[in-house]
């Protein structure tokens, strides 16, 4: 069975993608940023979407 990928709160996933917290809110506000998941009222990000988006990011900016 394969484990799945640790969840993280806003403040932890901001500091893992070394942006601030008020960043990370506005991308997702304007729909610009790493997915989220809602849990319940609370919004998490899985380690594995983030290195995705940072992954796609880094693609699209090569090709510029």
């Amino acid at each position: 069975m394969a484990h799945p990928s640790p969840m993280l709160t806003l403040p932890e996933a901001a500091a893992y993608l070394r942006v601030s917290e008020r960043t990370l809110y506005d991308w997702r506000w304007k729909r610009k940023g790493p997915p989220g998941i809602k849990v319940g009222s609370l919004v998490r990000y899985l380690v594995a979407d983030l290195d995705e988006w940072l992954g796609v990011g880094a693609a699209s900016s090569d090709q510029q």
